[in-house]
C-alpha cells in the first residue's frame, strides 16, 4: 500500500525537550509518581512538570518557560 504526503515537515522537538537534553535531565513515572533526574541531582513530584521544576530549583537553572 502506497501512501503519498502533501508536504514533509521537518522533525523538530519542543521547547521542553530541547531543555531537557541541553541541562541532561531525564524523567521517569514510577507508581504513578514522576522522578526527574541529572548528574547527581534527583526531584520527585506527583506530575513531570512537578518534577522538573524541582530538578531546576535544584541545579540553579531557569524552567524553559520563564520569562
Amino acid at each position: 500500500m502506497k501512501t503519498e504526503e502533501l508536504f514533509t515537515i521537518e522533525l523538530s522537538l519542543s521547547p521542553r525537550l530541547i531543555w531537557m537534553d541541553r541541562h541532561g535531565i531525564w524523567t521517569q513515572e514510577i507508581s504513578g509518581k514522576w522522578i526527574a533526574t541529572a548528574a547527581i541531582f534527583e526531584a520527585r513530584g506527583d506530575t513531570e512538570n512537578d518534577a522538573l521544576a524541582g530538578i531546576a530549583e535544584l541545579m540553579g537553572i531557569e524552567l524553559w518557560n520563564a520569562l
